[in-house]
């Protein structure tokens, strides 16, 4: 995904708002980005960072 497209910008913005993301996870999100296809698949992949910290951190 292009983070410079505006419709791109909008949908992070909605999806910050409606999952209440905290400061580390839109940062993780930011990362994510470039290497999602679409919404989509930015939030499987936040899933995914947020599973493999939590094993991690056991």
């Amino acid at each position: 995904m292009n983070i410079n497209d505006n419709y791109v910008l909008d949908m992070l913005n909605k999806l910050i708002i409606s999952e209440r993301l905290n400061k580390s996870e839109i940062l993780h999100m930011v990362t994510l980005i470039s290497i999602s296809d679409d919404i989509m698949d930015l939030k499987e992949n936040l899933k995914w960072e947020t599973f493999y910290a939590n094993v991690k951190l056991r």
